[in-house]
């Protein structure tokens, strides 16, 4: 952080090395186009392997353009997160971002099965194949109980 106060540039290795570390320090100490950066930086960076850990860190430090782009990502990596390790610790740790992210992926998948142009009796049945779907979510879910 101080070479980026001195300067105001980070470079890409320290950048690679210390970006979950300097958004917590930008973030503390109000330095915003710190923060972009790194925001900027971790979005680039999301994997499946790292989106967890990305949307806390952007969760706990009120990194909204980041945690944005986390949100938008849950579509397309929702299943494989929901099958981690990480994703049962982020459970027992934070349940309300947990339950923001299921929200999430649930509005997903009704948005999807909507928009698919289907003869009426198609629709019917994927919806209601939907619908199932999502009642058996939510009664396993000890979130939204």
């Amino acid at each position: 952080m101080l070479e980026y106060m001195y300067s105001g540039v980070v470079k890409n290795e320290v950048m690679e090395e210390l970006a979950p570390n300097l958004l917590p320090l930008a973030d503390k100490y109000i330095v915003i186009p710190l923060k972009d950066m790194c925001e900027d930086f971790l979005a680039s960076k999301l994997t499946t392997n790292n989106f967890l850990r990305t949307v806390v860190l952007a969760d706990r430090h009120s990194a909204a353009k980041l945690k944005k782009i986390c949100y938008d990502r849950i579509a397309t990596d929702g299943r494989a997160v929901l099958q981690s390790q990480e994703w049962e610790d982020l459970k027992s740790k934070d349940k309300v971002l947990a339950n923001e992210l299921l929200e999430l992926m649930i509005k997903d998948n009704l948005s999807v099965v909507l928009q698919k142009p289907l003869e009426t009796r198609n629709r019917t049945r994927e919806l209601l194949a939907w619908a199932r779907k999502l009642e058996r979510r939510i009664r396993d879910s000890p979130f939204l109980h």
